[in-house]
């Protein structure tokens, strides 16, 4: 009970448990403004802390936070809550860098998921071709930092899209193939 968390708190040392939890907020951070989210909480010296407000640039935060916490692709759902328009996540020094991955991985699929349905594709693409190019998408992005995720998913689904077109294409009479 509340005794061996105590015993556990003074073992692993009040300052090491303020460490931890600065580096893993720092880290969420940093992640965070690499796929375009914005950081709300103070983040200087005297005011960090284990909660991280944050806020993508043009997407509505309720939206989401409904879409990491739902089950619909068979994921485990990430539990924020909203504070001012803003999700917070809550970091503590029992969580980690993965769990941070994971977090960053599905605002970014969500976010690619988001964009490609705004800009109309994908042009007679399955779920599963999507979601297999947001997948690699985002493995891609892991590797070069320096990537754009809208131009690599784009690169990805253009040749199916192409593929698909010309089975439609084929498919309708002479008199229409014309341009």
């Amino acid at each position: 009970g509340l005794g061996e968390a105590v015993k556990l708190i003074n073992r692993i040392g009040i300052k090491n448990i303020e460490a931890r939890i600065e580096e893993l907020t720092d880290y969420l951070c940093e992640q965070l403004a690499g796929i375009g989210y914005v950081v709300t909480s103070p983040r200087n010296e005297k005011s960090k802390s284990g909660l991280v407000l944050f806020k993508h640039e043009t997407r509505d935060s309720e939206e989401i936070n409904n879409k990491l916490s739902s089950t619909e692709n068979g994921q485990k759902p990430i539990w924020m809550s909203i504070r001012d328009g803003k999700m917070r996540a809550c970091i503590h020094y029992y969580n980690n860098k993965e769990e941070i991955d994971e977090l960053i991985d599905r605002l970014l699929g969500e976010d690619l998921r988001k964009g490609a349905e705004d800009r109309g594709f994908p042009y007679g693409c399955t779920k599963p071709e999507i979601e297999r190019a947001i997948s690699s998408t985002i493995e891609y992005c892991k590797k070069h930092s320096d990537a754009n995720p809208d131009g690599v998913l784009h690169h990805m689904l253009k040749p199916i899209a192409e593929k698909k077109s010309k089975e439609i294409y084929r498919k309708l009479p002479e008199d229409e193939q014309k341009i």
